[in-house]
């Protein structure tokens, strides 16, 4: 038994090990968001070889793919690249809402509010309390992902528990309630940005607000908490 048990272990470390390499390898995000670039150039290249073209569901009209790799291509990245920045719907609420959570989270306010709550709580409330602040720890930027981990695992110790569960527990609630939260934050900015222009689509008289998806993201919560939990 004992020996299935270490070739089981030595399969999932080899893999994590594996999937680590392979992330240690991966270049600067700010070179893959190059490289993505240029992928996509090569893409408008090829796909404008066969004409491509879409009709735009709310005025109907035909949008042909253009080379931006091609002379007209680039002149119009060169003109077009500070009016897209400027017009992006979201932008002065995701630059707002950045600066407050930067200045939050600089200051150690989000640190110190984390972990006053979860020494606070009662026995019986610290795995759902822990899972809680992990996914409405999004706010708070990185923050959760940093602090919570190593805080929950000396609960566990404290409580007799393994401390490599609540390091994991903790770190799956903060990454993976990144789009969760009861409170309106960044990541309501970040999903306004692209449901706004989707409301376009339909019609350009009706009124939106960062808030719109509230009940999406706030519901997300409800579903999240006990799944992580179980």
């Amino acid at each position: 038994m004992t020996s299935k048990h270490q070739q089981k272990g030595s399969i999932v470390n080899r893999f994590l090990n594996s999937v680590e390499k392979i992330g240690n390898k991966l270049p600067d995000p700010s070179v893959l968001f190059f490289l993505m670039c240029v992928g996509l150039a090569i893409m408008t290249w090829v796909i404008s070889l066969f004409n491509v073209s879409v009709k735009h569901p709310g005025t109907h009209q035909t949008i042909y793919i253009k080379n931006i790799i091609s002379h007209d291509g680039f002149t119009m990245i060169m003109n077009d690249t500070i009016k897209n920045f400027s017009e992006f719907p979201a932008l002065g609420l995701v630059l707002a809402v950045m600066i407050g959570i930067g200045v939050a989270e600089k200051t150690g306010y989000f640190d110190k509010l984390m972990i006053s709550v979860v020494n606070r709580a009662p026995r019986f409330l610290i795995l759902p309390t822990i899972i809680l602040i992990g996914i409405l720890g999004s706010t708070s930027g990185d923050a959760a992902t940093i602090i919570l981990p190593p805080l929950a695992a000396m609960l566990f110790i404290k409580i007799g528990y393994h401390p490599i569960a609540g390091l994991t527990m903790a770190y799956a609630s903060a990454v993976g309630g990144f789009a969760a939260n009861i409170v309106v934050g960044m990541q309501d900015a970040l999903v306004y940005s692209f449901t706004e222009p989707a409301t376009r689509i339909v019609s350009d008289s009706i009124k939106t607000n960062v808030a719109m998806n509230w009940y999406f993201i706030a519901a997300s919560v409800v579903v999240l908490l006990p799944t992580i939990l179980l």
